[in-house]
């Protein structure tokens, strides 16, 4: 009888059949005559009590399950053992390879017929990885324009420029603009002032419309078109690497993120 009473199905038994009592005294009829006795303990409603013992029984035989976990607790299985952290191996990008990265660009910009002589980059993945300045998204422009040679070119809201300045790694020149101006107005006259009045300008595919829209306006002498000529050979450009054959250092085409199209064209090179 003991172990029958100690069960948990039989206590839930007990419990649902003193729940189904009627409880008329909790019932005030007639709140002036017959008043609710303040010293009544707190009576918990049937589903707290269900709660309460569920909770009560899981935990009691939590422990059991642990038991028969044969590796024990914080061992790791057998197919983590030979893993290595990658801590040692991750270096952060360093200035110099953000600043060969814009002159990669920029010799993209020269090869590629027809040349483009100026790129247009807002902020995104592809600002990040040509200056390393993370910027969020805003209808205040912040802009990278790359020409074809010299320096790069920050255009950058005035109150916004301290920051920006923190941020870069490379030698650059900024232009910041005012309420009461335009940014794509700046971004052409910056480059008028290099000579650069027309041409072919890139603009980069994550750039606003509304942007790429007030930027031919300000530079009609712009062809304005995609970047991903550039910007994707860029980031996901053949790099040449060795293979070790014998005594003999073979070069081999290693291919990175391209297009699909590029992709299936220098497969069968590989």
């Amino acid at each position: 009888m003991r172990d029958r009473v100690k069960s948990v199905p039989f206590l839930f038994l007990r419990v649902s059949i003193w729940l189904d009592k009627p409880r008329s005294g909790q019932i005030n009829l007639f709140p002036a005559m017959n008043k609710l006795n303040q010293n009544r303990c707190y009576q918990p409603s049937r589903r707290q009590l269900l709660t309460g013992v569920a909770a009560a029984s899981a935990l009691a035989l939590t422990p059991a399950v642990r038991a028969t976990d044969p590796r024990g607790a914080g061992e790791l299985p057998e197919a983590f053992a030979g893993l290595k952290p990658l801590g040692g191996r991750v270096r952060p990008i360093t200035a110099d390879e953000f600043h060969g990265r814009l002159q990669h660009a920029q010799k993209l910009m020269a090869e590629l017929e027809p040349k483009y002589d100026a790129l247009f980059v807002a902020p995104g993945t592809s600002l990040y990885y040509f200056t390393g300045i993370r910027w969020g998204t805003s209808e205040r422009l912040l802009a990278l324009v790359l020409p074809r040679t010299g320096d790069p070119i920050v255009v950058v809201p005035a109150f916004e420029e301290g920051r920006m300045r923190e941020k870069l790694h490379f030698a650059a020149e900024v232009r910041a603009w005012q309420e009461d101006e335009s940014p794509t107005k700046i971004a052409a006259a910056a480059l008028a002032d290099r000579g650069i009045r027309t041409g072919r300008m890139g603009v980069e595919e994550t750039a606003a419309f509304t942007f790429f829209d007030h930027l031919r306006g300000a530079a009609p002498g712009f062809e304005c078109v995609s970047a991903d000529a550039v910007t994707i050979a860029c980031r996901g450009r053949i790099r040449m690497r060795f293979r070790r054959c014998g005594d003999d250092r073979v070069p081999r085409p290693q291919v990175g993120s391209r297009t699909r199209a590029d992709a299936a064209g220098l497969r069968g090179d590989l």
